[in-house]
């Protein structure tokens, strides 16, 4: 990390600006795919595994409605019930 600190000192400040934006974005990304792997797992404990169209839905979740599902989950009591959210919150 002082290593990283020097030399992201040394940048220009543009260099640095791009350099912090592309730093966000991977860690949005990073939690994105926390949070679907997450889901996904609840999913499988909760219904059996989850099927690659089921993970394609998941996939287009935004963080916001991942962490809706996840919540939403702890109601549900069939796979129907996960199928109805989806349908609901990911239009196809």
């Amino acid at each position: 990390m002082k290593q990283y600190a020097r030399e992201f000192a040394e940048l220009a400040p543009a260099e640095q600006e791009a350099t912090m934006e592309m730093m966000t974005s991977w860690e949005r990304r990073g939690r994105q795919e926390g949070k679907e792997e997450l889901v996904a797992r609840q999913i499988r404990r909760r219904f059996g595994e989850v099927s690659p169209e089921r993970m394609t839905q998941l996939d287009q979740l935004s963080l916001e409605q991942l962490n809706q599902l996840g919540e939403a989950l702890l109601d549900f009591t069939s796979a129907k019930d996960l199928e109805n959210w989806l349908s609901q919150n990911n239009p196809r």
